[in-house]
């Protein structure tokens, strides 16, 4: 096996194990949103309860260290959210497809906005790594200013 035969089984293997690893919250969504639609209801807003689910879970893990609490807790939220989606659904009759998006772009927002609120300096470097100087040289040619347009 020559070097680069054996790098692109390593890339491989690792693509296909990482993949695996982390469509297993995705792959849960969708089992259940298969029984959700021989209902009649397409949930889009799937993927909003799975950011809202992961926002609650990782605060409530920080902040007490017990992970099954956590878990309880995104439990909850999942369900919560799922019975304002279903409300909406059924009986508000929404548009399915337009509330769900919505639902989704909302979560987004509130599990980055909540992330940062609630635990500022995880994920954060305590120096950084490079210095602050500006990499790029600076252009000391002044094409752009023959430019009328441009001045």
């Amino acid at each position: 096996m020559t070097g680069q035969q054996f790098a692109i089984t390593a890339f491989v293997v690792t693509w296909l194990t990482a993949s695996l690893r982390l469509a297993g919250p995705v792959l849960l969504a969708a089992l259940g949103e298969t029984f959700a639609e021989q209902s009649g209801v397409l949930n889009i807003g799937i993927e909003g309860t799975i950011l809202l689910g992961a926002l609650t879970s990782f605060l409530v893990c920080y902040y007490t260290g017990m992970i099954w609490i956590s878990l309880f807790a995104a439990v909850l939220v999942g369900i919560a959210a799922n019975t304002l989606l279903a409300w909406m659904y059924v009986t508000v009759r929404a548009s399915q497809v337009v509330a769900g998006l919505v639902f989704n772009v909302l979560a987004l927002g509130v599990a980055s906005a909540g992330r940062i609120r609630a635990a500022p300096h995880v994920g954060q470097k305590a120096e950084p790594a490079v210095s602050a100087e500006p990499h790029f040289v600076q252009n000391k040619l002044n094409t752009l200013r023959s430019f009328p347009l441009l001045r």
